[in-house]
């Protein structure tokens, strides 16, 4: 296996430390089915462990013990491909790991369909490259409707598919060859509607180790992901420092957001913290008021970008960033103290007047489970 260094370890009668006389501790053990072995580990701190693959079979007195020792898989004797599988999984989750001491990643989704993802994702990635220290890029991932490379009227000459097919070939220089470059300085990936790449390879693993690379080049990683959970959006889902879901002001828009909050959260299992929700096209007048949205969503606070068509819908026929067509207008003051919160720790949080409802709409609260 590339980039894998192996040592073995041959335990003796009276032996049942596995990691004895190692000069220093494996980032994967693979150990051969032993009782007193696996009770030594699941006593030892769960920080003085290496990730576990158990060969073999394991006593039923010892099953418990190896879930206790933290097995990541019991692999059955002789069977290498398996055991193979096994350890890629824990290799890639490693070089994932690694890069995420670097880079941080923002995905961005829409609760319901329109609800304008894309012009925010683009929005708020333009305001960092700007405005915030170190690299951004901001990424396209439907492979059907990639839109956001005219929302600045720029084009990547490669696809983020064929970048994909190739993520375990690629370093840090190398992915540059799978960017265009705004005069901003913010760089863009993005599928390409005319190039067909075939996909014979894992989804989830090759996005996985692109992450890692990403992470390891940029410093903010923005991804416009489509509105579905699948292969493409689960690895980012789970890896991602932020997800904000945008939704408006309306019954059925409300009603997906908890949908989707319900699914990342409960279903998931991904920390509520991690989640913020923005209302687009904010408006005082709306039927469906703030307060009836945070109760429904069981959301204490929510970020709000005000209608304001004219400016926006120049800014995309233009292929500019609203920053730059309408500097100020209210919506790019409004996503500008949504960059500072989201992507600057020093922030103070600010992010609009949250109006309080008078007459709260019932029929919200009828079927959230927040």
């Amino acid at each position: 296996m590339h980039g894998v260094h192996v040592d073995s370890f041959l335990m003796t009668n009276g032996t049942v430390n596995p990691v004895a006389g190692l000069e220093a501790m494996p980032d994967v053990l693979v150990l051969q089915a032993d009782k007193d072995a696996l009770t030594h580990l699941a006593e030892l701190p769960a920080t003085a462990r290496p990730s576990l693959i158990v060969v073999g079979d394991v006593p039923p007195e010892a099953m418990r013990f190896a879930i206790r020792a933290g097995a990541r898989d019991l692999v059955e004797q002789g069977d290498a491909a398996a055991l193979k599988s096994s350890l890629q999984d824990i290799v890639d989750e490693l070089n994932a790991a690694v890069g995420q001491e670097s880079g941080r990643l923002t995905a961005v989704m829409n609760a319901k369909g329109g609800s304008g993802a894309t012009f925010i994702a683009t929005s708020l990635a333009h305001m960092v490259a700007v405005n915030g220290s170190g690299d951004t890029v901001v990424i396209d991932l439907d492979c059907q409707f990639a839109s956001l490379p005219d929302y600045l009227d720029i084009q990547p000459k490669r696809s983020i598919i064929e970048a994909l097919a190739r993520a375990n070939e690629l370093d840090g220089v190398a992915i540059d060859a799978f960017v265009a470059e705004h005069s901003s300085g913010l760089h863009i990936m993005a599928p390409l509607p005319d190039v067909a790449v075939a996909v014979d390879f894992s989804i989830q693993e090759r996005m996985q180790q692109l992450i890692g690379l990403l992470r390891s080049r940029y410093r903010h990683i923005v991804i416009d992901l489509p509105r579905h959970v699948d292969d493409f959006s689960l690895p980012i889902l789970k890896s991602a420092d932020q997800i904000v879901m945008i939704l408006q002001q309306s019954l059925p828009s409300v009603r997906d957001a908890v949908r989707l909050k319900t699914t990342l959260v409960r279903e998931m299992g991904l920390d509520a913290t991690r989640l913020h929700a923005v209302v687009n096209r904010h408006m005082k007048s709306a039927s469906v008021e703030l307060q009836d949205v945070k109760e429904a969503l069981g959301e204490p606070e929510l970020l709000l970008v005000p209608n304001h068509y004219k400016a926006v819908g120049q800014a995309i026929d233009m292929g500019l960033p609203v920053a730059e067509v309408a500097p100020g207008s209210p919506v790019t003051k409004a996503l500008t103290r949504m960059q500072e919160k989201l992507f600057r720790e020093d922030a103070d949080g600010s992010n609009g007047v949250m109006v309080r409802s008078s007459s709260p709409i019932e029929r919200l609260k009828q079927w959230s489970p927040f």
